[in-house]
């Protein structure tokens, strides 16, 4: 893995590692399984919780009409904010700032992210879970822009060549949304919502910026390869899309 962008201050509020199996979870796997999990996990994690949403999984259209098991959650007791989400067709790692107002909010680092998911990996394994390959993955990083801005003012954190010039005379930018396929086929998409994220004192509004990287793993690649492939092009497409202005406020740190 390169070495990854640096910043004194920014604005980071989420991170998702997202794998999709190539095929469903055994339909043999109950939730007394998924309770043995969580015990070789128990001095890590709380007790998991079920979820009544099903996220859309990489590579995957929809979701499945039909769930062997309901989606399970995971919250990390020593990683605040950090949980791993376990659904029929899915295995995710997430973290959430819980104080959004910060600047990076106590991120645990990408690598305390992999961490996790491994050690999952490895209780699933000892509670007899047969995992089903992974086939397709993608990773998300999402910074928060505070407060209200003129549409000026936003688009100045954006290199001019990663916006149309027709967003110039938009009164507020509410949504917007570009994907495309680089030259190595990894797919890249960049997101901008009007969003609010809750804080310590209530919801704070601003601008959601979401940076993804997703692609199909490789023949006989691990999937820490193919995660691995997709970190190193994240850092390359985030520093490509932003403009000077938003290197020098959130103190970016050069390698030079």
């Amino acid at each position: 893995m390169t070495s990854s962008l640096q910043f004194r201050s920014l604005p980071l509020v989420e991170v998702a590692v997202r794998m999709a199996f190539e095929n469903d979870l055994d339909p043999g796997l109950s939730l007394n399984q998924v309770l043995q999990i969580y015990a070789q996990l128990s001095s890590k994690f709380e007790v998991p919780q079920v979820d009544q949403t099903f996220e859309r999984a990489p590579g995957h259209e929809v979701a499945p009409s039909f769930r062997q098991i309901p989606s399970c959650l995971f919250r990390s007791k020593s990683r605040p904010g950090v949980l791993i989400r376990l659904q029929d067709n899915m295995l995710g790692v997430y973290w959430h700032a819980v104080a959004p107002e910060a600047d990076q909010a106590g991120y645990p680092r990408f690598s305390a992210l992999l961490s996790a998911f491994d050690e999952f990996l490895q209780a699933g394994e000892l509670a007899e879970v047969s995992w089903p390959a992974f086939d397709v993955a993608n990773i998300t990083y999402g910074n928060f822009l505070r407060g209200e801005r003129s549409t000026t003012d936003l688009l100045a954190y954006f290199d001019r060549r990663s916006i149309p010039e027709l967003l110039a005379d938009a009164l507020l930018v509410q949504n917007y949304e570009a994907g495309w396929k680089t030259g190595s086929g990894i797919d890249r998409r960049l997101v901008l919502n009007l969003a609010s994220v809750i804080g310590p004192t209530g919801p704070l509004a601003g601008h959601l910026i979401r940076t993804v990287a997703g692609d199909r793993i490789r023949e006989a690649e691990p999937w820490r390869g193919l995660i691995d492939r997709l970190h190193d092009d994240l850092q390359q497409f985030f520093g490509s899309v932003i403009s000077e202005r938003a290197k020098t406020e959130w103190g970016y740190i050069s390698e030079n």
